[in-house]
């Protein structure tokens, strides 16, 4: 069973969303175990998921429509998604910013609504210098962005609409020994 919004999807999004505001040939990345070294431009973004936290107890909610048909039951769980990006180079300083008070703004809220997924605050940037693979220090801009979602997974669930009730006689159908 699949959660109706998966990590990859999240991902796909957060990458779609920054190519949209982050002036080109900017390149966004997925980060930390993808074993890819930096891009050859000079300014980049780099992002990962960092923390997935519950929000609430799960929701059970139950479609009876199937006519003849095992019903389905829907578990959905509010959560909490922290992703970390880091913003490389020259630019860094004004891709976090732009990325930052974009995310913070109503822009961010009506683009994200149609994906069950919304903003919920943005770290402010800090300056972390990063040294490459030439041991070479890079200018690096870091923040966390924080989104709530409401991820459910379906499920079958045997449901019964109808029953047959009767009685029977228990010492006569299972004597005593």
């Amino acid at each position: 069973m699949t959660p109706s919004l998966t990590d990859g999807q999240v991902n796909s999004l957060l990458r779609a969303f920054l190519l949209l505001i982050l002036p080109q040939p900017v390149e966004v990345l997925i980060g930390q175990a993808n074993r890819v070294g930096e891009p050859p431009s000079d300014d980049y973004v780099v992002f990962w998921s960092t923390l997935r936290k519950r929000l609430g107890t799960t929701v059970q909610t139950w479609d009876e429509s199937h006519a003849g048909n095992p019903a389905v039951q829907s578990n959905t769980e509010s959560l909490q998604i922290t992703m970390q990006l880091d913003f490389h180079g020259s630019q860094s300083t004004d891709l976090a910013q732009t990325f930052a008070t974009l995310f913070r703004s109503d822009y961010a809220c009506q683009y994200w609504s149609q994906y069950s997924i919304q903003p919920d605050y943005c770290s402010d940037g800090q300056q972390m210098p990063f040294i490459n693979g030439e041991d070479a220090y890079e200018d690096r801009w870091t923040l966390s962005a924080v989104f709530d979602a409401n991820i459910s997974i379906v499920s079958p669930q045997q449901f019964a609409d109808t029953v047959t009730v009767g009685l029977i006689n228990v010492d006569e159908k299972y004597p005593p020994s």
